[in-house]
């Protein structure tokens, strides 16, 4: 047992030290020596989910450098079927990695779900170190960082394909939220603030001044506002929430059984829902980000 344990150990360092040094050469332009390691990486990798996943992401990095763009969406789906479900931040960053090759393929339509799915992966990651009190401007981890730097990317990717789909405000709002976000937690000097501020702009000028989107836009790029409490009554709250859920079968009631409480709580009686209209990680991945930066996640 504790030879096995020494030899999976051995394999996990190999498959790291492979997969570090390939970010490198692709850095220094050496694509060759880079597809070499990735390839030795990749034989050793068999007995980790986590090793197979990393060296399939820095293998659709070296297609994407060459231009064999379908290759790369391989790798990363492949990656992607690993990281899913693993409850970190690895899969939204799979995600802009499909995102940024899909919008080169000009399949528009498919990076913008990797970019919203991208936006749900990193909101699951953050959304409770919020609500707990983790994190605190003064005192933001390095992890908590990369992470809010992904989502800031995830905004901006799924502006651009909303742009490339002709959805001007909706992007205009993207952009508008990713430069809030990042803003607040990467701090003004970082460029990914000048980024998304100059493309929120560069948007909201295309737009007649009128644009619901463009006051939105500018509302959000004003900052954070204090919101007043306000209290709603429990029934206002049912009927808000009546006709949210959408059905598992055609007719249905949301999949609720008519012996739940909740059922009542949220107003579902038995009729059918309709549209309610309202006014490792591992140390390898990391140096990699290290060396490499976050540029290779975004979308030109």
């Amino acid at each position: 047992m504790r030879a096995r344990r020494k030899s999976q150990l051995r394999a996990e360092g190999f498959v790291e030290a492979c997969n570090f040094a390939a970010t490198v050469l692709l850095q220094q332009d050496d694509l060759k020596g880079a597809h070499e390691l990735l390839k030795r990486a990749e034989q050793v990798s068999d007995r980790s989910d986590l090793d197979r996943a990393i060296t399939w992401n820095n293998m659709a990095c070296y297609y994407r450098r060459t231009n064999k763009l379908r290759s790369a969406v391989t790798f990363l789906e492949r990656a992607l079927a690993i990281e899913e479900h693993t409850g970190n931040a690895d899969a939204a960053q799979t995600h802009l990695n499909l995102c940024a090759t899909l919008s080169q393929l000009g399949r528009h339509g498919e990076a913008l779900q990797h970019a919203q799915s991208a936006l749900i992966r990193i909101y699951e990651i953050l959304a409770p170190q919020l609500f707990n009190g983790e994190l605190t401007l003064e005192d933001i981890s390095d992890d908590s960082r990369e992470q809010f730097t992904v989502l800031c990317i995830a905004y901006h990717n799924l502006a651009v394909e909303q742009e490339h789909l002709k959805k001007i405000e909706s992007a205009c709002c993207a952009y508008a939220e990713g430069y809030r976000w990042a803003g607040k937690f990467l701090g003004q000097s970082h460029q990914l603030v000048a980024i998304l501020k100059h493309s929120a702009e560069s948007v909201k000028a295309k737009l007649p001044a009128s644009s619901a989107a463009v006051t939105r836009a500018s509302e959000l790029m004003d900052g954070w506002p204090q919101a007043a409490a306000r209290s709603v009554p429990q029934a206002e709250r049912s009927q808000q929430l009546e006709g949210l859920l959408t059905p598992r079968h055609a007719g249905g009631n949301g999949g609720i059984p008519d012996d739940l409480p909740s059922k009542q709580v949220l107003g579902v009686a038995q009729k059918s829902t309709a549209l309610v209209s309202r006014a490792k990680r591992g140390a390898t991945q990391t140096k990699a980000a290290e060396i490499l930066g976050s540029d290779h996640l975004a979308t030109p």
